[in-house]
Protein backbone atom coordinates (compact mmCIF):
# COMPACT_ATOMS: atom_id res chain seq x y z
CA UNK A 1 0.00 0.00 0.00
CA UNK A 2 1.52 3.41 -0.83
CA UNK A 3 2.23 5.75 1.79
CA UNK A 4 0.56 8.83 0.73
CA UNK A 5 1.33 10.87 3.94
CA UNK A 6 5.47 10.27 3.21
CA UNK A 7 4.95 11.63 -0.42
CA UNK A 8 2.70 14.26 0.94
CA UNK A 9 5.33 15.43 3.47
CA UNK A 10 8.48 15.09 1.41
CA UNK A 11 6.70 17.55 -1.27
CA UNK A 12 5.81 19.98 1.56
CA UNK A 13 9.62 19.43 2.80
CA UNK A 14 10.44 20.44 -1.16
CA UNK A 15 8.51 23.71 -1.17
CA UNK A 16 5.22 22.54 -2.61
CA UNK A 17 1.76 22.69 -0.99
CA UNK A 18 -0.24 19.88 -1.54
CA UNK A 19 -4.08 18.55 -0.72
CA UNK A 20 -5.84 14.84 -0.90
CA UNK A 21 -7.98 14.58 -4.36
CA UNK A 22 -10.56 12.34 -5.44
CA UNK A 23 -9.54 10.09 -8.69
CA UNK A 24 -11.64 12.27 -10.79
CA UNK A 25 -8.59 15.16 -9.17
CA UNK A 26 -11.12 17.00 -7.49
CA UNK A 27 -9.88 18.64 -4.15
CA UNK A 28 -11.19 16.17 -1.35
CA UNK A 29 -11.10 19.29 1.03
CA UNK A 30 -11.22 23.32 1.34
CA UNK A 31 -8.13 24.04 -0.91
CA UNK A 32 -8.38 27.79 -1.47
CA UNK A 33 -6.36 27.93 2.25
CA UNK A 34 -3.68 25.89 0.73
CA UNK A 35 -2.69 28.75 -2.23
CA UNK A 36 -1.44 30.35 1.00
CA UNK A 37 0.03 28.13 3.70
CA UNK A 38 1.36 24.37 3.84
CA UNK A 39 -0.52 21.84 5.37
CA UNK A 40 0.63 21.53 8.82
CA UNK A 41 1.67 18.01 9.71
CA UNK A 42 -1.35 17.22 11.89
CA UNK A 43 -3.41 17.89 8.70
CA UNK A 44 -1.29 15.63 6.29
CA UNK A 45 -1.75 12.76 8.92
CA UNK A 46 -5.97 13.21 9.21
CA UNK A 47 -5.68 13.96 5.12
CA UNK A 48 -3.86 10.94 4.19
CA UNK A 49 -3.28 8.44 7.17
CA UNK A 50 -6.19 6.19 7.09
CA UNK A 51 -5.94 5.07 3.54
CA UNK A 52 -9.33 7.15 2.64
CA UNK A 53 -7.19 9.25 -0.02
CA UNK A 54 -5.25 7.88 -2.70
CA UNK A 55 -4.58 10.57 -4.63
CA UNK A 56 -2.58 13.55 -4.24
CA UNK A 57 -2.51 16.90 -5.86
CA UNK A 58 0.30 19.65 -5.53
CA UNK A 59 -0.81 22.93 -5.53
CA UNK A 60 0.37 25.62 -8.65
CA UNK A 61 1.18 29.35 -8.35
CA UNK A 62 3.38 31.12 -5.61
CA UNK A 63 2.82 28.78 -2.80
CA UNK A 64 5.00 26.21 -4.34
CA UNK A 65 7.46 28.65 -5.80
CA UNK A 66 9.84 27.58 -2.52
CA UNK A 67 9.95 28.49 1.36
CA UNK A 68 12.01 32.04 0.10
CA UNK A 69 9.05 33.96 -0.81
CA UNK A 70 11.01 37.05 -1.16
CA UNK A 71 12.40 35.34 -4.57
CA UNK A 72 9.06 35.77 -6.25
CA UNK A 73 8.97 32.41 -7.71
CA UNK A 74 5.98 30.76 -8.45
CA UNK A 75 5.22 26.91 -9.97
CA UNK A 76 4.15 26.50 -13.43
CA UNK A 77 3.06 23.16 -14.99
CA UNK A 78 2.74 22.84 -18.88
CA UNK A 79 -0.14 20.64 -19.43
CA UNK A 80 0.23 17.96 -22.29
CA UNK A 81 -2.91 16.75 -23.04
CA UNK A 82 -2.44 14.08 -25.94
CA UNK A 83 -5.70 12.41 -26.00
CA UNK A 84 -7.06 15.42 -27.64
CA UNK A 85 -4.56 15.49 -30.22
CA UNK A 86 -5.83 15.21 -33.90
CA UNK A 87 -3.06 13.94 -36.97
CA UNK A 88 -1.20 17.35 -37.02
CA UNK A 89 0.29 17.55 -33.81
CA UNK A 90 2.51 15.11 -31.54
CA UNK A 91 4.30 15.05 -28.60
CA UNK A 92 7.42 14.74 -30.41
CA UNK A 93 6.73 18.43 -32.40
CA UNK A 94 5.92 19.80 -29.29
CA UNK A 95 9.48 19.01 -27.73
CA UNK A 96 11.03 19.91 -30.62
CA UNK A 97 9.50 23.18 -30.79
CA UNK A 98 11.94 24.10 -27.78
CA UNK A 99 15.34 24.55 -27.62
CA UNK A 100 16.56 20.80 -26.30
CA UNK A 101 18.73 22.59 -23.72
CA UNK A 102 15.88 23.64 -22.16
CA UNK A 103 13.29 20.64 -22.27
CA UNK A 104 16.38 19.11 -20.82
CA UNK A 105 15.87 21.18 -17.69
CA UNK A 106 12.71 20.64 -16.64
CA UNK A 107 10.91 18.03 -14.51
CA UNK A 108 8.55 15.74 -17.13
CA UNK A 109 5.69 13.55 -15.26
CA UNK A 110 3.57 11.26 -17.38
CA UNK A 111 -0.12 11.61 -17.12
CA UNK A 112 -2.93 8.44 -16.83
CA UNK A 113 -3.68 9.90 -20.39
CA UNK A 114 -0.14 9.76 -22.15
CA UNK A 115 0.04 13.04 -21.65
CA UNK A 116 2.99 15.37 -20.16
CA UNK A 117 3.37 17.72 -17.13
CA UNK A 118 6.22 19.93 -17.80
CA UNK A 119 7.43 21.36 -14.24
CA UNK A 120 9.21 24.73 -13.62
CA UNK A 121 9.30 28.05 -11.62
CA UNK A 122 10.11 30.98 -12.69
CA UNK A 123 9.36 34.77 -11.38
CA UNK A 124 5.97 34.89 -13.57
CA UNK A 125 2.93 34.31 -11.70
CA UNK A 126 -0.22 33.94 -13.45
CA UNK A 127 -3.19 31.86 -13.67
CA UNK A 128 -4.27 28.92 -15.48
CA UNK A 129 -3.88 29.52 -19.29
CA UNK A 130 -4.74 28.00 -22.53
CA UNK A 131 -2.22 27.66 -25.32
CA UNK A 132 -3.47 25.51 -27.84
CA UNK A 133 -6.52 24.63 -28.74
CA UNK A 134 -8.37 22.79 -32.05
CA UNK A 135 -11.80 22.72 -33.38
CA UNK A 136 -13.62 19.22 -32.69
CA UNK A 137 -14.39 17.37 -36.04
CA UNK A 138 -17.31 16.45 -37.58
CA UNK A 139 -17.55 12.82 -35.74
CA UNK A 140 -16.75 14.57 -32.10
CA UNK A 141 -19.31 16.72 -32.32
CA UNK A 142 -21.82 14.31 -33.80
CA UNK A 143 -20.79 12.61 -30.46
CA UNK A 144 -20.68 15.87 -27.92
CA UNK A 145 -22.75 18.05 -30.24
CA UNK A 146 -22.42 20.68 -28.07
CA UNK A 147 -18.26 20.73 -27.60
CA UNK A 148 -16.72 22.96 -30.66
CA UNK A 149 -13.25 22.83 -29.43
CA UNK A 150 -10.35 20.85 -27.66
CA UNK A 151 -7.71 22.11 -25.28
CA UNK A 152 -4.54 20.29 -26.77
CA UNK A 153 -1.84 22.39 -24.04
CA UNK A 154 -2.86 24.56 -21.08
CA UNK A 155 -1.08 25.76 -17.63
CA UNK A 156 -1.72 25.20 -14.29
CA UNK A 157 -0.69 28.21 -12.28
CA UNK A 158 -2.14 30.73 -9.39
CA UNK A 159 -5.18 28.99 -8.28
CA UNK A 160 -4.75 26.10 -10.40
CA UNK A 161 -3.51 22.34 -9.02
CA UNK A 162 -2.31 19.35 -10.68
CA UNK A 163 -2.66 15.20 -9.34
CA UNK A 164 0.93 14.04 -8.98
CA UNK A 165 3.12 10.81 -8.26
CA UNK A 166 1.63 8.48 -6.64
CA UNK A 167 -1.35 8.95 -7.83
CA UNK A 168 -2.47 6.41 -9.99
CA UNK A 169 -1.00 6.89 -13.85
CA UNK A 170 1.03 9.81 -12.79
CA UNK A 171 4.66 8.78 -12.43
CA UNK A 172 7.81 11.51 -12.79
CA UNK A 173 10.05 10.50 -15.77
CA UNK A 174 12.75 12.49 -15.91
CA UNK A 175 16.02 12.58 -14.20
CA UNK A 176 15.38 15.27 -12.38
CA UNK A 177 15.46 15.26 -8.72
CA UNK A 178 14.01 18.72 -8.31
CA UNK A 179 11.89 20.93 -9.84
CA UNK A 180 14.10 23.71 -11.67
CA UNK A 181 14.44 27.32 -11.87
CA UNK A 182 14.29 29.23 -15.26
CA UNK A 183 14.59 32.72 -16.42
CA UNK A 184 11.80 34.61 -17.63
CA UNK A 185 12.90 34.94 -21.01
CA UNK A 186 12.59 30.40 -20.91
CA UNK A 187 9.37 30.55 -19.56
CA UNK A 188 8.07 33.38 -22.09
CA UNK A 189 10.28 30.76 -24.82
CA UNK A 190 7.78 28.17 -23.57
CA UNK A 191 4.61 29.47 -23.93
CA UNK A 192 4.83 31.29 -27.32
CA UNK A 193 6.48 27.66 -28.18
CA UNK A 194 3.39 26.18 -27.05
CA UNK A 195 0.79 28.90 -28.40
CA UNK A 196 2.45 28.20 -32.11
CA UNK A 197 0.34 24.82 -32.31
CA UNK A 198 -3.01 26.59 -31.26
CA UNK A 199 -5.81 26.05 -34.25
CA UNK A 200 -8.56 28.15 -33.04
CA UNK A 201 -7.98 32.06 -33.05
CA UNK A 202 -10.49 34.83 -31.37
CA UNK A 203 -10.16 37.97 -32.96
CA UNK A 204 -11.73 40.05 -29.86
CA UNK A 205 -9.53 38.10 -27.65
CA UNK A 206 -6.62 38.66 -29.92
CA UNK A 207 -6.75 42.15 -30.48
CA UNK A 208 -7.73 42.59 -26.49
CA UNK A 209 -4.66 40.87 -25.41
CA UNK A 210 -2.18 42.92 -28.20
CA UNK A 211 -3.23 45.75 -27.32
CA UNK A 212 -2.62 45.01 -23.54
CA UNK A 213 0.73 43.30 -23.52
CA UNK A 214 2.20 45.29 -26.59
CA UNK A 215 0.88 48.62 -25.25
CA UNK A 216 0.38 49.33 -28.91
CA UNK A 217 -0.65 53.08 -29.65
CA UNK A 218 -1.10 52.71 -32.88
CA UNK A 219 -3.91 49.88 -32.74
CA UNK A 220 -7.50 51.77 -32.26
CA UNK A 221 -10.94 50.19 -32.38
CA UNK A 222 -13.53 51.48 -35.11
CA UNK A 223 -15.60 53.46 -33.14
CA UNK A 224 -12.61 55.07 -31.55
CA UNK A 225 -11.42 55.23 -34.67
CA UNK A 226 -14.86 57.16 -35.94
CA UNK A 227 -14.90 59.58 -33.49
CA UNK A 228 -11.20 60.87 -33.90
CA UNK A 229 -11.58 61.40 -37.77
CA UNK A 230 -15.35 62.27 -37.52
CA UNK A 231 -16.07 66.41 -38.09
CA UNK A 232 -19.28 66.04 -36.60
CA UNK A 233 -19.46 70.00 -36.44
CA UNK A 234 -18.83 70.76 -39.89
CA UNK A 235 -21.49 67.92 -41.12
CA UNK A 236 -24.14 69.92 -38.91
CA UNK A 237 -23.24 73.54 -40.79
CA UNK A 238 -22.99 72.26 -44.05
CA UNK A 239 -26.53 71.15 -43.86
CA UNK A 240 -27.78 74.29 -42.50
CA UNK A 241 -27.73 73.59 -38.69
CA UNK A 242 -26.58 77.07 -36.70
CA UNK A 243 -24.41 77.51 -33.65
CA UNK A 244 -26.28 78.52 -30.89
CA UNK A 245 -24.25 78.05 -28.02
CA UNK A 246 -20.63 76.02 -27.02
CA UNK A 247 -21.12 74.22 -23.52
CA UNK A 248 -17.98 72.55 -22.84
CA UNK A 249 -18.54 68.81 -21.88
CA UNK A 250 -17.39 69.58 -18.00
CA UNK A 251 -19.68 71.97 -17.49
CA UNK A 252 -22.13 70.82 -14.94
CA UNK A 253 -26.17 70.84 -16.90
Amino acid sequence: MTDFKKYALSYISKGLSVIPISENKIPQWNWNVYQKRFMTEEEVDKAFNDGSNNSIGIVCGKISGGFDFNLNLSLTVIDIDSKNFDSSISYEDICKSIPESLLSKLLIASTKNDGRHWYFKSKINKGNQKFALRPTSVEEQSLHPNEKIRVMIESRGEGGMVAAFPTKGYNIISDIKKIPTITIEEHNCIIDAMCSFNQVIDEMECYEKFAEEKNNLFLINPFDDFNEKADLLGLLLSNGYTIVGNRKKDDVI
